[in-house]
């Protein structure tokens, strides 16, 4: 903790906030640090913006932690410790919308280009979720290159940039690089510029990734052992596949359990495509267990802050797996979705079937959650002779 912050909490101290409150400003500035790499009140507007865009969460929990980041440097510029308070450049009033760095205008273009770029998306019907992910990516690129833009910067800065995402999995390497090759390629498609700066990037090769089925005990385990509200998670994950963004947004006008073959509606799926899944028993009478209301979300959260909102898809994962880690289940959220598709390709041996059930763009994604049977392929390969 540097000295700064141990001053400043002191001061605190010393205006009779409680100590909670104080521990609370100490974790923030810490998250922001490592994080950013430098303590608030050295930040750079760029840098600042970019951590606020880049920053998850309610958008209580969000305000929060901006307000603690804003007094910190507020109390160091009043006190003389800096000569001006770097978080001016954040929103006061904790909009959603995020605060714009300083662009370098790009080859005569007025303006910041990544607003219109993002609209442009809209307007192709791209989900908003994407084009937060799109808005943040960029604010990454800006914050490395003190502000400027992607349109502005060289092949070679673009090139040095990328390097240093090594450290990242090839996955997020190569939608790292989507997001930016997507944006330059607009860019000239639209006149701004001429040439594409990502043009020297290669795509990384990606690792063939095997199913990762969460084991029919482990499950069973979990399943006695759990809540109501925890049970019907978990039935939903193993045994329709829900995502925690869909487990996130289930409201209960999607519960169909009045009809003849109960069913569950996949309202807003990833790209925002829906879909309608046959509800198993079990997980029919686990929802059935639950206090639904006559509308709203069927988990909504619990919490003081936000008692009746909807879940947020990381709080779902979160949730999960803490229960499944205090079970001494190594297993995640993520695995009981590879467990629905594993058993319904081995019941079914149809991929294509598999597939629509997961709500995926492509067999060849369902094929990574989806294990064989390796029971059957020994006797598959054991049945091969001689003609």
């Amino acid at each position: 903790m540097s000295d700064l912050l141990t001053t400043h909490l002191a001061a605190c101290q010393a205006q009779g906030l409680a100590t909670s409150t104080i521990t609370q400003r100490r974790r923030a500035v810490g998250r922001f640090a490592r994080r950013v790499g430098v303590q608030p009140v050295d930040a750079t507007e760029p840098q600042l913006a970019s951590w606020w865009a880049c920053l998850t969460g309610t958008d209580s929990a969000k305000a929060v932690e901006l307000s603690h980041v804003r007094s910190f440097c507020r109390w160091a510029a009043a006190e003389g410790h800096r000569q001006d308070d770097p978080s001016r450049a954040l929103d006061p009033d904790h909009q959603r919308a995020t605060p714009r760095p300083h662009v370098h205008v790009a080859h005569g273009l007025q303006g910041d280009p990544l607003p219109q770029h993002l609209d442009a998306m809209r307007l192709r019907g791209l989900t908003e979720a994407t084009v937060q992910q799109r808005r943040r990516a960029m604010y990454r690129l800006r914050a490395a290159h003190d502000g400027r833009d992607l349109l502005v910067l060289d092949p070679d800065e673009v090139g040095a940039y990328y390097a240093t995402m090594l450290r990242l999995s090839p996955g997020t390497r190569a939608t790292e690089l989507a997001h930016l090759r997507s944006y330059t390629r607009w860019a000239m498609r639209e006149g701004i510029i001429s040439t594409d700066p990502t043009i020297r990037l290669d795509r990384p090769r990606l690792p063939r990734r095997l199913p990762r089925p969460m084991a029919e005990d482990k499950l069973a385990l979990a399943v006695a052992a759990a809540s109501p509200r925890m049970r019907a998670l978990l039935l939903l994950a193993g045994f329709a596949g829900l995502r925690c963004k869909e487990l996130a947004g289930l409201e209960r006008q999607h519960v169909l359990d009045g009809l003849a073959e109960p069913a569950l509606l996949v309202a807003d799926g990833k790209g925002g495509h829906q879909r309608l899944l046959p509800l198993h028993p079990l997980a029919v009478e686990a929802l059935r267990a639950l206090p639904m209301a006559a509308s709203g979300p069927v988990f909504p959260r619990t919490d003081p802050g936000g008692h009746g909102r909807p879940m947020s898809a990381c709080r779902v994962s979160n949730i999960i797996n803490l229960y499944l880690h205090g079970l001494g289940i190594t297993d995640t959220a993520h695995t009981l979705r590879h467990r629905f598709a594993t058993a319904v390709y081995r019941q079914t041996l149809d991929l294509r079937l598999t597939q629509t059930l997961l709500g995926h763009a492509s067999p060849t994604t369902t094929a990574m959650y989806a294990a064989h049977d390796v029971s059957q392929a020994g006797a598959a390969v054991g049945r091969l002779g001689l003609a």
